[in-house]
């Protein structure tokens, strides 16, 4: 049995295409919530004025605020936070610590656009790789 378990189900795809219902996402919050007894994260990243996510735990919610960052190199974000909260998990912290700094992992990457391609491209999920190992080893 592992530990933890983190899923990122996509309910609209970086193109903008809706793969589920509008009333998906919370009727889904709900329900796995309360079925299984599971923290969720409803991500707040293809909001016009912002980025705030709001983590469900215990009955209880946290509000993580974030500002919009304006690029077209967005493809594989949800799987990149779901990623980064799952190692922050396997490192041991607690899940808001994971989730928060799994967004600023996030953030990190999206800031650092690589504008590569044409259209939804990648985010740059080497962005911290000299800070991490050091420049002077570059």
């Amino acid at each position: 049995q592992p530990a933890h378990v983190v899923v990122d189900p996509v309910m609209v795809s970086t193109s903008g295409y809706s793969l589920a219902k509008d009333s998906a996402a919370g009727e889904a919050a709900k329900e796995l919530s309360l079925h299984f007894g599971t923290a969720v994260l409803v991500k707040g990243g293809h909001l016009l004025d912002g980025a705030d996510d709001c983590l469900g735990e215990k009955g209880e919610a946290v509000w993580f605020s974030g500002e919009r960052i304006e690029t077209e190199n967005t493809h594989g974000t949800g799987c990149t936070l779901s990623s980064a909260i799952a190692c922050g998990l396997a490192a041991g912290w607690k899940l808001p610590k994971a989730v928060e700094c799994a967004r600023w992992y996030l953030r990190g990457a999206l800031k650092a656009d690589p504008k590569l391609g044409h259209g939804n491209g990648p985010v740059n999920h080497c962005f911290a790789i000299p800070e991490c190992f050091g420049r002077e080893q570059l």
